[in-house]
């Protein structure tokens, strides 16, 4: 988020209001359009979590501890689905 911050500031374009979408992504990163690191930015801010309660359910499972891997995947339901939600 910083580098599209810098990339503005150098190029001084205003600040984005859009949230480029993933199939934008990339094509946006490329053209050194700042609006794209802010939304690579957010798409990280979002995967560490969700990559953490991943990582946790899976040890769960492998360590055979059904409750804190039957909670673990009820936060990570609930995880996906506002993502989903959020989406539209």
């Amino acid at each position: 988020m910083i580098l599209g911050l810098v990339v503005d500031l150098i190029l001084r374009r205003s600040l984005p209001t859009d949230v480029a979408a993933l199939s934008e992504l990339w094509g946006r990163i490329v053209t050194m359009r700042p609006s794209a690191f802010f939304s690579l930015g957010l798409i990280l801010l979002i995967l560490t979590p969700l990559l953490r309660v991943i990582g946790s359910l899976s040890v769960f499972i492998r360590e055979r501890d059904w409750r804190y891997a039957g909670v673990t995947f009820t936060v990570l339901v609930v995880m996906l689905i506002s993502i989903y939600v959020g989406q539209s």
